[in-house]
């Protein structure tokens, strides 16, 4: 005994829909009437129809729909820090470096003071 997911028919095959160029543009057109209607501090999202529907501002509801746009805003909000090798917990800046190598980090030649 085999088992099928059929009754045992043949299977009709659908042709595949290919949307025309006027179907396009109403969308696009629907679209752009739905968006230029909102407003930047209405909180609205799109379903996979492509309709945009407005989230109720009473509602606890807080959905992201733009993970990528979510992430630029939280990278905007990091404290900005200098990108060059540096220690953040030093005081002294690059001249007073230059000073104290020169005083203390190169070997003197003590030999021709001797022979003065």
């Amino acid at each position: 005994m085999e088992w099928k997911w059929s009754y045992g028919g043949t299977y009709e095959k659908s042709m595949r829909k290919i949307p025309t160029f006027i179907e396009k543009t109403v969308m696009i057109e629907k679209t752009a009437i739905q968006q230029s209607l909102l407003s930047e501090d209405d909180s609205w999202l799109m379903n996979q129809q492509g309709e945009l529907y407005i989230l109720d501002k009473n509602k606890d509801h807080e959905q992201s729909f733009n993970k990528r746009e979510d992430t630029y805003h939280r990278m905007a909000e990091r404290e900005m820090i200098g990108q060059i090798g540096m220690n953040p917990f030093s005081d002294n800046n690059y001249v007073h470096d230059v000073i104290a190598q020169d005083n203390f980090l190169k070997p003197i030649s003590t030999s021709s003071e001797k022979e003065k």
